[in-house]
């Protein structure tokens, strides 16, 4: 920038157009637009000018579709939550025995392999068996290891009882699918 030997300030085009102007030479229309730039870029932003792009109200479209979305996915994971904590509880009810269907309860430690992978077979094995009732004595709580104790048996264990609630057979330890089924036959 070229420094004026008067002022010694920076010449810029708003500067040297104004010095023209004061010769009496009528501003051009380009001219006005150099000024009217200059004058804009120095001006304050305004208020409208300095909201942020991500600023925005709640009854936004972007937040109306977010919450269209999300309300669904919400309601869907509470609906398994709930059904999934139905299912434990219903299955960890063992005041059950006696009642007139025969049932299978497993001695269970959540933590022990060898427990979840008899659970798997005896689940399998019970597929085609609407008429005998699986639950699990949870060794963890207060009431399966109580149920654990009044019988005498380690976990990884299955005590079959008849609809009167009388034990009629002992399974110990990861047995295979087609001997449960044989033995729950006789149930």
């Amino acid at each position: 920038m070229a420094l004026t030997s008067q002022s010694k300030q920076p010449l810029n085009r708003y500067t040297i157009m104004s010095k023209r102007n004061k010769k009496g030479a009528k501003p051009n229309k380009a001219q006005e637009s150099a000024k009217n730039t200059d004058l804009k870029k120095k001006a304050k932003p305004s208020a409208k000018s300095t909201k942020k792009q991500g600023d925005s109200t709640l009854l936004s479209r972007r937040n109306l579709i977010r919450l269209l979305v999300a309300v669904p996915v919400v309601g869907v994971a509470g609906a398994a939550i709930h059904r999934h904590d139905v299912q434990t509880r219903n299955m960890h009810d063992l005041s059950q025995l006696g009642k007139g269907t025969p049932t299978i309860v497993q001695i269970h430690d959540p933590s022990c392999p060898l427990c979840r992978r008899l659970m798997k077979n005896t689940r399998t094995a019970l597929e085609d068996r609407d008429n005998v009732s699986f639950r699990v004595a949870d060794v963890t709580t207060g009431e399966g290891k109580q149920f654990q104790q009044k019988y005498n048996v380690p976990n990884v264990t299955l005590l079959l009882f008849n609809g009167k609630g009388k034990l009629v057979d002992t399974v110990q330890g990861v047995t295979p699918v087609e001997e449960l089924v044989t033995r729950f036959a006789k149930l």
